[in-house]
Formats: C-alpha cells, structure tokens, sequence
C-alpha cells in the first residue's frame, strides 16, 4: 500500500504488481512505543503525509 504512494510522492512510475506480489502478508516492521515513551514524536501523522512532504522544499 506506500509503494505506489512514495512512487507518486516522488513523481516516480508506480511499481509494477510482480514487485509486490507474494508480500501481501508481511508484518509491520517496526515498533516505535519506546521512542514514544521517552518523548519522541514523528513529524508527520501519517506516513502518507510525511511522504508528501519529503518532495516539498
């Protein structure tokens, strides 16, 4: 689901479907509760958002 949207962040082609396929059942690679509990918060809401923004100056 954020490969074609960093794709479209970035103004790049979306990847094409056999990239993906097979991966439809990963987990969520990190865990960020420690940071959170010692203060860190993200700069972006979203991942969606935080994408849209690294293409902005």
């Amino acid at each position: 689901d954020w490969l074609p949207a960093l794709a479209a962040a970035l103004g790049a082609p979306a990847p094409s479907l056999a990239a993906t396929a097979g991966r439809e059942g990963w987990e969520r690679g990190a865990d960020n509760t420690l940071a959170r509990r010692l203060g860190w918060r993200p700069d972006h809401p979203t991942w969606r958002t935080g994408f849209h923004h690294q293409r902005q100056p």
